[in-house]
């Protein structure tokens, strides 16, 4: 009777020792990295966890060898437990029943649940047997070695990946960085930068219904009616339809030049570059930034015209601080001030208004400069004072500026 008892003993010992096993392994490597980092900082047993954690090839051998050989034993040591019963009528069937329970016993009781609930606690169940798995380590060094010479032939050693854009994001988000640097409109800024690699050019762009067009036969005069009645200073121009789009032209930049009022649109066009709808932002950063009035075209995947993206259009996902630059223009001009759509031109208002700015803010959307002056993004009724001249902003959504108030000087 006593053996039996010891024989017990062994067993429940050996599926305890399975269950640390599996949830060991399953606890330190559902860890993300910048967690190890943090926790080695702080606990002693954190600076073993990461120990473990960043030898993956000799990590995982000695755990998936330590389990090996305590179920082998666990399975001997339970037939031997069925011999020493002595059922008779069992007998013919001891290896059967052997078989059948040591796995339904290992897969519950030390793989299903003890992988389950390091799923649930990953840092406090690595934290507490990773000591044990070092030590596991050092004292069967020999023997888990060569199994890691052989992985590390057959897959070759590599440099871990930096930090995905989703793991930073989840540092901040968990993180006290959040709590101290990145607040608000800082936290929109830093998740839009670091998902823009994820992000297509159909997320940002104007889409189809929005844009304003004409036909390459229409006439100058045509052009400016139509940017008097929608405050749009980009037009595209287009051949037969919207699907067969040749350029745009920019109302801004011809009033410098102004043709003739029966000038045909055509004679006016400037390029404009055609994209598939469904590309990366970062494919195409290089060339939106290259030329601050680019027009882009997007195009659906049957050939049509999708939408338009302007270079404030990337600014204003990311920012969340202007309209994009195809939604310039004016909307009212009271006697003693003027009011203008956020994304209006400081140039524009500089030479069409009168107000005078630095030459190195001229490239810039009222928002932008507003943006830049206050530090922040401003809400309904804020203002900034500049040079003598105030900006009140009228209208915001979405950390986006829409209207803005320009206050002239007394006289």
């Amino acid at each position: 009777m006593d053996i039996i008892i010891f024989y017990l003993s062994l067993s429940l010992s050996l599926l305890l020792f399975s269950a640390v096993f599996s949830a060991s392994e399953t606890a330190i490597f559902w860890l993300p990295r910048y967690r190890v980092e943090s926790l080695s900082q702080q606990h002693r047993r954190g600076r073993i966890l990461k120990l473990l954690y960043t030898s993956p090839n000799y990590t995982l051998p000695l755990i998936l060898l330590g389990n090996t050989f305590v179920n082998v034993l666990l399975s001997v040591t339970s037939l031997k437990i069925l011999g020493l019963l002595n059922i008779s009528f069992l007998s013919k069937y001891t290896l059967v029943i052997n078989i059948l329970f040591i796995t339904m016993l290992l897969l519950i009781c030390g793989e299903f649940g003890p992988k389950l609930m390091a799923v649930r606690r990953p840092e406090k169940i690595s934290l507490l047997f990773s000591p044990f798995i070092y030590v596991l380590g050092i004292i069967f060094y020999p023997v888990v070695k060569p199994f890691e010479k052989i992985i590390l032939l057959i897959l070759k050693d590599k440099e871990q990946d930096m930090l995905s854009s989703h793991e930073i994001l989840w540092m901040f988000y968990k993180g006290r960085v959040i709590d101290k640097v990145l607040k608000g409109t800082l936290w929109k800024i830093a998740h839009s930068l670091l998902v823009l690699g994820d992000t297509t050019i159909e997320d940002i762009m104007t889409p189809r219904l929005s844009i304003v067009s004409l036909s390459e036969h229409n006439s100058w005069q045509d052009a400016l009616v139509l940017h008097q009645q929608t405050g749009k200073s980009k037009i595209i121009i287009y051949r037969k339809n919207i699907d067969e789009v040749i350029g745009y032209v920019d109302i801004s930049h011809q009033f410098l030049n102004a043709p003739d009022f029966q000038t045909k649109l055509k004679h006016l066009i400037r390029p404009i570059t055609f994209i598939p709808s469904n590309v990366k932002i970062p494919s195409y950063i290089k060339e939106i930034q290259k030329n601050k009035n680019l027009m882009i075209l997007v195009k659906d995947e049957y050939g049509g015209t999708a939408g338009i993206v302007t270079e404030n259009d990337l600014y204003e996902y990311m920012v969340g601080s202007t309209s994009t630059e195809y939604h310039q223009g004016k909307t009212s001009i009271p006697a003693s001030s003027i009011i203008l759509k956020g994304s209006t031109c400081i140039q524009e208002v500089s030479r069409n208004y009168g107000v005078h700015f630095e030459p190195k803010h001229m490239d810039k959307s009222i928002s932008k400069f507003i943006l830049e002056q206050a530090g922040y993004i401003p809400r309904k009724g804020d203002y900034i004072n500049f040079q003598g001249i105030k900006f009140e902003v009228l209208k915001v959504r979405k950390n986006s500026i829409l209207l803005v108030r320009i206050h002239r000087n007394k006289q």
